[in-house]
């Protein structure tokens, strides 16, 4: 998963390979995921000027316990368009807890998960969400899409 200046993801190539491609001048990271595989380094910060970057390495090694990822998009409508809304804290209670924060584009990824059930709750000072909170179940795959929309107050 690519996140930062640009986002995306991509799935490797049969012999680990993987490329993102047009993307802008600006600072990146970089974050494998494969469920059952923990990696090193877990994630890595790309900054990129001028010039192609050629190696972005990474080794994945089978996991004691199966891990999951759960992510999606926090929106905001202005002036009647939707977009993307940074610097939301996007907080994860359950089988598994932690937090993260919404990069430029409004995405987040909360990783190393284990079944089992979550609540996701987003919170910035001056807006609401809806939903104020997502139930999700997770059993055996990862989770995309749990999105939200904040209301600037």
């Amino acid at each position: 998963t690519l996140s930062g200046a640009g986002y995306g993801t991509t799935t490797t190539t049969a012999m680990g390979m993987f490329t993102f491609s047009n993307l802008t001048p600006g600072s990146y990271a970089l974050t494998p995921a494969k469920s059952g595989y923990d990696f090193t380094p877990v994630s890595s910060a790309i900054t990129i000027s001028t010039t192609d970057i050629m190696h972005a390495d990474f080794t994945g090694t089978p996991g004691a316990t199966a891990t999951y990822s759960l992510s999606g998009m926090i929106s905001v409508s202005t002036m009647g368009m939707s977009k993307g809304l940074a610097g939301v804290t996007v907080t994860l209670g359950g089988a598994v807890t932690g937090s993260t924060t919404t990069d430029a584009h409004g995405l987040y990824r909360l990783s190393g998960l284990v079944n089992g059930d979550y609540t996701i709750t987003p919170a910035l000072s001056g807006y609401s969400f809806s939903p104020a909170i997502s139930e999700q179940s997770m059993s055996g795959t990862d989770i995309t899409s749990v999105y939200f929309t904040a209301t600037n107050n």
